[in-house]
């Protein structure tokens, strides 16, 4: 027990008057003569020792009265887990998770209904000279003001379910940066969420030691939920007539198995042959959709169950788009190669083009996704200059085969602008390519299973590949010696391949064998820039588009009824779009400049509020027992009275009143040992 004002102790020496009252009795006493005193023996004896009792029962209730009245004036407390009273103007933040998850159901109707009720109780157990702070999701401006009682309590009203999702390290932060600089006397934070497990990170959570934080769980009856988790396509390019297969990932949080359920799948307003598929408990499964494509340009798709209550997630929306033809150029040195020529010219999806050195036209390396750079002896600064925007700002695929006569260092100090790998000296022993990695994605989707022995192109003359360490290269085929003959490397947004024999027929048969076909066509196929199918909403994702198809006009963005005009960060070849968060509603829109539609767009709600599954009272006081956070205090969601709690939290548990009843108790009972008792 502690008291507000101990300085009234002090008082406590009046005890003393009682006690010298008693031990000193200033009554005279009056002498009566009797004649015979034999018969007031017994009666004297007897009224001796009942006074004795009665002076001492009334000593006891006045030095208890005193006391008692000192200490309400000390007015003593039991702290909240020892923790010392403050004194001042109160600060208090409270947040309040108006996520999708708050949406679920308990006795007190909606997860959001119940955080505003807890929220308004809080309120109550603070004075109209405090100052308050609301946090939502959003991370609004007009959150971030200090509010009156009043204020507080009207803004409360107001808030509603938001598909803005943040984590609990993310609103600690932002609500420490607001009280950090307050003179207050006393700092507290309250946080009001159901704490799901996906979002609740409490490991990186950084409590300040000067303020108090208080965790105020509210719990749903159920958990249950089934939804679509992502979608994915198995090949890295969508092409015309070609079949796609689509991957659906499904999670069942809930008790029971579901059993065909329907799945549908609905591509630019066309229902595609519907699906179902089976999920155990709380499992998940994967639904492969196989479809052609049948038509060019952007295609909108939708993948949607039924699954009641929560539906925000039963559908999800992705895009992409079929290009009429790949754009590819080869620059040669004296003469074009016969077998690249054949490949590209004779398939109506490839806009193929070819360049001598002496006349490149570098206008046009803006339009092409692959260009393949062959027997040129020596690479000129001008051209080296262009082929790397083309692979770090523009994204394109560049396949290199030295010439038979190559300039190594000119090459070289090509290939070290792009911080990539450096050619030795012709190397003319026979050798055999032996070793295909099929996991590269250009061999992925070749072989049906992985072959053990496979006839391969043979090297007469190559030169041998150094890599640099902090170069991020991969092996995509491997000479018998151990050394590299085709590898890629990794150069910002595009890939550098570097095939270490020249491409002609007397030093490999590398461009006559059957594996130079998928080798060069799959290269084409990955070169294809794929924007993301999806953006998640809240996350204030970049959209990048092709700088060169935009006129002078503003870009607007626009879908299901809204228009907005985003911000614009330039990169290179391509222009970056932000949204800052201003889209807020998941399905289709459209990037449009002037009256050309650009690109098109998905949006979700993020998945994160999907998975319902939150921390219990138990888990959440062993993390914060295991983190050792001392100034974080749960209250219970059983709590009946969260006003008396979070009283009781600040100003301890007071005792002046009792000590006031007590007080008066006694000083009652001095009173009626001296009336009554005669």
């Amino acid at each position: 027990m502690k008291f507000v004002y101990p300085y009234f102790l002090f008082a406590l020496f009046l005890i003393l008057i009682p006690i010298i009252v008693h031990l000193f009795s200033f009554r005279r006493h009056k002498i009566i003569y009797f004649s015979n005193v034999r018969f007031l023996k017994d009666v004297k004896q007897q009224t001796k020792s009942i006074n004795r009792l009665k002076h001492l029962l009334v000593l006891i209730s006045r030095i208890l009265f005193i006391l008692f009245l000192v200490f309400a004036f000390a007015q003593p407390y039991i702290p909240f887990k020892d923790k010392l009273l403050t004194e001042g103007q109160n600060v208090v933040s409270i947040y309040i998770d108006n996520s999708f998850s708050m949406e679920a159901l308990n006795e007190n109707g909606s997860l959001l209904a119940d955080a505003k009720i807890k929220a308004s109780e809080i309120i109550k157990a603070y004075g109209h000279s405090d100052k308050f702070q609301l946090l939502t999701n959003q991370f609004e401006a007009k959150y971030q003001r200090m509010l009156s009682k009043e204020e507080f309590l009207q803004m409360l009203e107001e808030i509603s379910i938001t598909p803005m999702v943040k984590n609990i390290s993310q609103v600690i932060s932002r609500q420490n940066d607001l009280l950090k600089n307050s003179l207050a006397g006393s700092k507290q934070i309250f946080l009001i969420s159901d704490f799901q497990k996906t979002t609740s990170d409490m490991a990186n959570i950084k409590p300040d030691t000067a303020i108090s934080y208080t965790l105020v769980p509210v719990k749903s009856h159920t958990h249950a939920n089934m939804y679509i988790d992502s979608v994915w396509f198995e090949s890295p390019v969508q092409s015309l007539f070609q079949p796609e297969k689509l991957w659906v990932k499904i999670v069942n949080q809930s008790s029971k198995t579901a059993e065909d359920v329907p799945l549908k799948l609905i591509l630019n307003n066309q229902t595609i042959t519907p699906a179902s598929f089976t999920v155990e408990a709380e499992n998940e499964t994967l639904v492969p959709l196989v479809y052609n494509n049948k038509n060019t340009g952007h295609v909108k798709g939708q993948v949607s169950i039924n699954d009641y209550p929560v539906v925000f997630d039963d559908s999800f929306y992705f895009t992409y788009h079929i290009s009429k033809k790949i754009p590819i150029m080869a620059i040669y040195g004296k003469e074009e190669n016969k077998f690249i020529n054949a490949l590209f010219t004779q398939d109506s999806s490839i806009a193929f083009t070819s360049q001598n050195e002496k006349n490149i036209d570098y206008s046009t390396l803006v339009k092409q996704g692959f260009i393949v750079l062959y027997d040129i002896e020596k690479i000129s600064s001008g051209l080296s200059t262009e082929l790397k925007r083309f692979v770090e700002e523009q994204g394109g695929y560049l396949l290199v085969f030295p010439s038979e006569k190559a300039d190594l260092e000119s090459y070289n100090t090509f290939f070290n602008l792009l911080k990539s790998v450096r050619l030795s000296p012709a190397d003319s022993t026979q050798r055999k390519v032996n070793t295909l990695n099929t996991q590269h994605r250009v061999f992925l989707n070749v072989f049906e299973k992985t072959p053990s022995q496979i006839d391969l192109p043979l090297v007469n003359k190559h030169y041998p590949i150094n890599r640099i360490i902090q170069s991020a290269t991969e092996d995509v085929l491997k000479l018998n010696n151990g050394s590299d003959f085709l590898v890629e490397q990794k150069c910002n947004k595009g890939s550098l391949f570097i095939c270490a024999s020249p491409l002609n027929l007397h030093c490999t048969n590398f461009s006559s064998h059957a594996i130079f076909v998928p080798t060069l066509y799959n290269l084409a196929l990955n070169s294809v820039r794929t924007p993301p199918i999806t953006y998640t909403i809240g996350n204030n994702s970049l959209i990048e588009i092709n700088r060169t198809s935009l006129s002078e006009k503003p870009v607007v963005i626009e879908g299901n009824g809204k228009q907005l005009i985003p911000g614009i960060i330039k990169r290179g070849f391509s222009e970056m779009l932000q949204t800052h968060n201003h889209i807020t509603d998941a399905g289709f829109y459209e990037v449009i400049n002037e009256t050309d539609t650009i690109a098109a767009i998905a949006f979700n709600f993020n998945r994160n509020e999907s998975d319902t599954r939150a921390y219990t009272l138990s888990e959440l006081n062993e993390i914060t027992q295991k983190q050792q956070y001392k100034n974080v205090s749960i209250i219970e969601p059983t709590t009946a009275n969260v006003t008396k709690f979070i009283t009781e939290k600040n100003k301890g548990l007071r005792l002046w009143k009792l000590c006031i009843i007590l007080a008066l108790v006694f000083i009652s009972i001095e009173i009626a040992l001296l009336k009554f008792w005669k």
